[in-house]
């Protein structure tokens, strides 16, 4: 990315926020009762694509590749994929459209099932790399006078 770009997309899309959710990430691992606690476990938690920027300083690899060994502990479909020659602002900057790409393709090969809150695979390659499930269930079933 450009300097010009940097700047511009600053100019368009900076807010300025509280800094407490950083400090509560950066403590995190210190507190047990931590509000960024993860459940790495949630059987209801779906298919999850990280997606990481190969010149990202902010999260950079090692910490995408860690939250991805992590969630690949659960059940379901658990993916990382590793943009080149990319940073921090991937989803924002003049080359967004190959990240909508990707996980486009990624969501594609899911579709709602029968019923709300149920997710099945498309075809037979989508298996988590660890668990090689089949399909996701991600809540009960609404009947269709419990929808909104």
């Amino acid at each position: 990315m450009t300097e010009d770009e940097a700047k511009q997309l600053y100019e368009q899309f900076a807010v300025p926020a509280p800094g407490e959710p950083l400090f509560q990430g950066a403590a995190a691992n210190l507190n047990p009762w931590t509000q960024a606690k993860v459940d790495s476990k949630n059987p209801k938690r779906g298919p999850m694509l990280i997606i990481s920027g190969e010149l990202d300083h902010t999260v950079p690899w090692s910490i995408s590749n860690a939250s991805y060994k992590r969630e690949k502990r659960n059940k379901d479909v658990t993916e990382i994929v590793k943009i080149p020659d990319r940073g921090h602002a991937l989803t924002i900057d003049s080359g967004w459209q190959e990240v909508a790409e990707t996980a486009l393709k990624f969501v594609s090969r899911f579709r709602l099932g029968h019923g709300l809150g149920t997710l099945t695979p498309t075809s037979s390659r989508c298996r988590s790399r660890s668990a090689g499930s089949s399909y996701t269930r991600l809540a009960p079933a609404r009947s269709s006078s419990s929808r909104p």
